[in-house]
């Protein structure tokens, strides 16, 4: 019991985001090598054919952080960034009905989520999220390894 996240827009939405008095993401001081982060590919096709590119993305973060977990829904990973639980998420392949929530929840807790290359997320299923300073960490981390097909998705 006491875990219960409220959501909304617009203007104070953000003082509704609530777990046990998580503090707003934009005022979050960690960096990525403290970070915990969580991560998941969902290896069936048509995302099998991007498992060697996903590993060395896994590689890179797990050698700058302080561990990666992996829940198993990406709408509840979502939250807990935007709840402060964890710092960062990334994924390929997902829906926006797997996304849609969670875009807004971060968005209005002050965290950033974006495609894998950095641009705006409009839901296309290719997805960085974190702090704003993770994010930008793991943005620069998965560079080298986002194949082009995935950059802007």
């Amino acid at each position: 019991m006491g875990r219960v996240i409220f959501i909304g827009a617009g203007p104070g939405a953000a003082d509704l985001i609530t777990v046990r008095g998580a503090q707003r993401l934009a005022s979050a001081e960690v960096v990525l090598f403290d970070a915990l982060t969580d991560a998941a590919l969902r290896v069936h096709a048509p995302n099998a054919r991007w498992i060697d590119e996903y590993l060395a993305m896994l590689k890179a973060v797990m050698q700058q952080t302080a561990g990666i977990r992996r829940p198993g829904a990406a709408s509840l990973d979502l939250a807990y960034v935007a709840a402060g639980r964890i710092d960062g998420f990334w994924e390929i392949g997902l829906n926006a009905w797997d996304t849609a929530a969670g875009t807004l929840l971060i968005t209005e807790a002050g965290g950033h989520i974006g495609t894998l290359s950095g641009g705006e997320y409009r839901q296309g299923g290719n997805v960085i999220a974190g702090t704003p300073k993770v994010y930008e960490a793991l943005v620069e981390a998965l560079r080298p390894f986002v194949p082009e097909e995935l950059r802007e998705g």
